[in-house]
């Protein structure tokens, strides 16, 4: 199996930043937290099967914010399929970018 870097963007900023005049949008709708609720669950279970490696996010709320996986596929056309199938990808609610990808090193304890 090939590895593949799996990076997503939110297509709307509003979603991280805060308002800064009242009639803003600055946080999800209603409907964004649904499908990133649906795609949470998306990558929970495609984690528990193996496709993916491991998942997270960065930390900050800004526009360099940005959410990871990595994949095990056969190739980047599978890997391609896998991100979008994602809920969030599906309703455009995120951006999908898969890039070939190969872990050098990983620790042998748990990350966490």
């Amino acid at each position: 199996m090939n590895q593949y870097m799996y990076t997503l963007q939110v297509t709307r900023l509003e979603m991280l930043l805060q308002a800064v005049r009242p009639e803003q949008v600055a946080e999800p709708t209603e409907w964004e937290q649904e499908r990133v609720s649906e795609h949470f669950m998306y990558l929970q279970e495609n984690t528990e099967k193996g496709v993916f490696c491991m998942v997270g996010l960065t930390a900050n709320t800004d526009y360099s914010m940005f959410g990871m996986g990595v994949i095990r596929a056969k190739s980047h056309s599978e890997a391609w399929e896998i991100g979008k199938n994602d809920p969030a990808v599906i309703n455009r609610v995120m951006r999908l970018d898969i890039l070939p990808f190969s872990i050098a090193m990983v620790k042998k304890e748990t990350i966490i």
